[in-house]
């Protein structure tokens, strides 16, 4: 028997999914934010000509009104609807005086030889973001023919400028110098002082025993200067923003109204699109000709394209507004009574409810934020896991986390709770917490561990 091969032609049926690039886009549009849509929608009015934008309506005084009183109501710093022919992009501040120009301000009001200005303006041409000076001492005396002496005083007087702490060259000095700027004869600067220049790496490891008995001083002094250190800023120059403020705008707003809250899409600065009647027109026109021919195909292929931009975008707010809705409802105990009833909820269990697939609930919420009558909070906020009591009952993380903060808030800070300790008080509450998720839960919280919390008083 041998073993024989040949080439051939079957045919059969099979499914498949095949991703469309309409589909695709549909996608895309559903997991932007609203300040990336409005771009995206604008590239798009640009590079096809059958889509147009709507003059956007101005808001009735009446609603301008409203919103001011919402606002004030809440005290959130959320976004505020003015008139709307007005960009949102032409509201928002500008970024700040750099690092660089306030400390050039500083140094023309000194009284400074002509060579000692400009070595101090290139010092602080070359700090960076931190305040830090980045350059190293020797090729500056190279590059200015400097002493040591000389370029030590014009080091001094970069850092003599505000504010405290800049043009530093390490962590030590930045903190130093900061330190040098506080009220003289307290014995916690003095072991302050001690503790920047000598202790760094022991403080950081709070081993807060060991410094003491190297500086012969009681374990009290060095727990004030530790509180003393914990105010100073390492970062000096980050006041200085480098870049505009990121403002958040809601995607979705929240408000009770007659007895019942109202779920709306907040847009207002997204375009209206419509086809253009123009181009329309001008796509049903029977001229002849090779050319008339190739701009009617071109024509017809942009008008597939908008119309399945248009309908993608409608079907965007109609897919964030049964999710919001949807949310709403779920989470009614937090809309009515705060953020400390939030409930446990799953994106699989909206999309069930809605009959979606929870990947598409997944890009409906993603990067996105509500408007509630507590505050803005991300989509993300309203899916919390659950951790279940001994009751059988479920409790969302985020409902544990605010216990365990409460925990350490109210604890003995000479004997802090441990994990293990704190994970024994939540299981006498009806929790069920292990010690690994105590920390894991303290770290997000930013809470350090009770070694380095605890105080000597």
């Amino acid at each position: 028997m041998t073993l024989s091969m040949e080439f051939g032609f079957n045919q059969e049926q099979k499914l498949s999914v095949t991703m469309t690039p309409q589909l695709r886009q549909a996608l895309h549009i559903l997991q932007l934010p609203a300040y990336e849509l409005l771009t995206f929608l604008q590239e798009k009015i640009i590079e096809n000509p059958l889509l147009e934008s709507e003059e956007q309506i101005t808001p009735t005084e009446r609603e301008m009104e409203a919103w001011a009183k919402l606002q004030s109501e809440r005290g959130t710093a959320s976004v505020h609807i003015g008139n709307e022919k007005e960009h949102v992009l032409e509201r928002l501040s500008s970024a700040g005086d750099t690092l660089m120009v306030a400390l050039e301000a500083q140094l023309r009001e000194l009284t400074l030889t002509a060579y000692e200005y400009k070595v101090c303006l290139y010092l602080a041409g070359n700090l960076d973001e931190k305040g830090y000076l980045q350059v190293e001492d020797e090729a500056i005396c190279k590059r200015f023919h400097l002493s040591r002496d000389e370029y030590e005083n014009c080091i001094t007087i970069v850092q003599s400028l505000d504010p405290a702490g800049v043009g530093a060259r390490s962590l030590a000095e930045c903190l130093e110098l900061q330190l040098l700027r506080q009220n003289k004869g307290e014995e916690a600067r003095e072991v302050a002082l001690a503790i920047v220049k000598d202790h760094l790496h022991d403080l950081a490891a709070h081993r807060l025993k060991k410094i003491a008995t190297a500086l012969s001083v009681k374990l009290l002094c060095v727990q004030r200067a530790l509180d003393l250190i914990l105010k100073l800023d390492p970062r000096p120059g980050a006041v200085y923003v480098s870049e505009p403020a990121r403002y958040l705008l809601p995607d979705v707003i929240v408000d009770w109204q007659e007895g019942a809250y109202e779920v709306s899409i907040h847009d207002p600065y997204i375009p209206r699109l419509r086809l253009s009647p123009y181009y329309h027109q001008l796509m049903h026109r029977k001229d002849e000709g090779e050319g008339a021919a190739q701009a009617t195909r071109y024509l017809e292929k942009r008008f597939q394209a908008a119309k399945w931009l248009i309908k993608n975008v409608e079907q965007r707010r109609l897919t964030m507004y049964r999710v919001s809705d949807c949310i709403v409802r779920r989470q009614r105990d937090f809309f009515e009574n705060g953020k400390g009833l939030i409930k446990p909820l799953t994106l699989q269990q909206v999309a069930d409810e809605l009959s979606l697939h929870e990947s598409t609930v997944s890009r409906a919420t993603q990067h996105k934020y509500m408007q509630t009558p507590y505050g803005i909070f991300p989509f993300r906020f309203f899916f919390q896991t659950k951790v279940t009591t001994h009751v059988g009952e479920n409790t969302s993380t985020y409902q544990v986390k605010r216990l365990i903060n409460t925990l350490i808030v109210e604890e003995d800070k000479e004997k802090p709770l441990s994990d293990q300790k704190i994970s024994q008080v939540l299981m006498e509450r009806g929790i069920r917490i292990s010690r690994r998720t105590v920390a894991k839960y303290r770290e997000e919280m930013k809470i350090a561990a009770s070694t380095h919390r605890r105080r000597y008083v």
